[in-house]
C-alpha cells in the first residue's frame, strides 16, 4: 500500500511498471466474474445498501444511481489519479456503466453480460459503446446490430446508446473541423456536433473502444433465447 501511495502521489511518475500491472487488471465491461462481482457489489451493496440510508435535503433516500452523465468529464479534471492505472485529471468515468475508455477488450458481447449484471436498481443507468463503421455499414450491418439488440433485451438491460462512427473520422475532425461540420456524436445523455465539444471531451470519445463482433459474439448473439 505504501508503494501505491507513493506512485498516486507522483501521478504515477516513475512508476510505469507499477502502472501498467494495475492497467491490466481485471476490468469491469469483459464478462470477468472477479471484476464483476466487484463492480455489482459497489452498486447494490454500498449505492443501492447505505448511500439510500441517506436522507437528501428533500427528506427523501439519495437515489442509488452511479453515473454522472457528461460531468465525468468536469469530475475527473478535478480528481487525482486512481489505483486502476488513470492519470490525474484524466476523464472519471465514461457517464455511468460503461466500461472504463477503451478497457473493454472481450467484445461488446461481454459487455453486455457484464452490464446484465447489475441491473437490480441500476437499469436506467447509461451504457455507452462505439460500434466499427465498416461492419455497420455492410449488407450485413443491421442483422448484425439486430442480433446484437435482440441479445441485450433478452439480457434485460434497459439502456444502450451508441455512436457509429470509426477513430479516423474523429481525428480527422479535430485536425479540420471546418470539414466536419455535420458530425453528430452521443456523449453521454446527450448529443452535439463533435466540432463544438473541447478537445478534452473529444479525447475520451475517441479514447472509447471501437467494438468488433468476434466470433465469441456470434455465437453468444445467434444462440436460441
Amino acid at each position: 500500500m505504501k508503494q501505491l501511495l507513493d506512485a498516486l502521489h507522483a501521478n504515477w511518475e516513475g512508476h510505469d511498471a507499477m502502472r501498467q500491472d494495475f492497467l491490466n487488471a481485471p476490468k469491469w465491461g469483459n464478462d470477468d466474474p472477479y471484476a464483476d462481482e466487484i463492480i455489482r457489489k459497489f452498486y447494490e451493496e454500498i449505492l443501492g445498501g447505505e448511500l439510500a440510508k441517506v436522507t437528501n435535503f428533500s427528506g427523501g433516500p439519495v437515489l442509488p444511481v452511479g453515473q454522472a452523465v457528461g460531468l465525468y468529464m468536469e469530475v475527473g479534471s478535478r480528481t487525482g489519479p486512481t489505483p486502476d492505472g488513470r492519470f490525474g485529471g484524466d476523464a472519471a468515468d465514461d457517464g455511468g456503466i460503461s466500461p472504463y475508455f477503451g478497457t473493454d477488450k472481450k467484445g461488446p458481447t461481454a459487455v453486455l453480460k457484464s452490464v446484465a449484471k447489475v441491473q437490480k436498481n441500476q437499469k436506467t443507468n447509461l451504457l455507452n459503446q462505439r460500434l466499427n463503421v465498416p461492419m455497420m455499414r455492410s449488407v450485413h450491418g443491421f442483422d448484425i446490430w439486430k442480433s446484437y439488440m435482440d441479445t441485450w433485451e433478452a439480457l434485460n438491460i434497459a439502456h444502450v446508446q451508441f455512436n457509429c462512427v470509426s477513430t479516423a473520422e474523429l481525428k480527422a475532425a479535430q485536425k479540420e473541423p471546418e470539414k466536419h461540420q455535420d458530425l453528430i456524436v452521443r456523449v453521454s445523455g446527450f448529443s452535439s456536433r463533435f466540432v463544438d465539444i473541447p478537445t478534452y471531451g473529444q479525447n475520451t470519445i475517441i479514447a472509447r473502444n471501437e467494438q468488433h463482433f468476434g466470433a465469441d459474439d456470434y455465437e453468444y448473439i445467434n444462440a436460441p433465447l
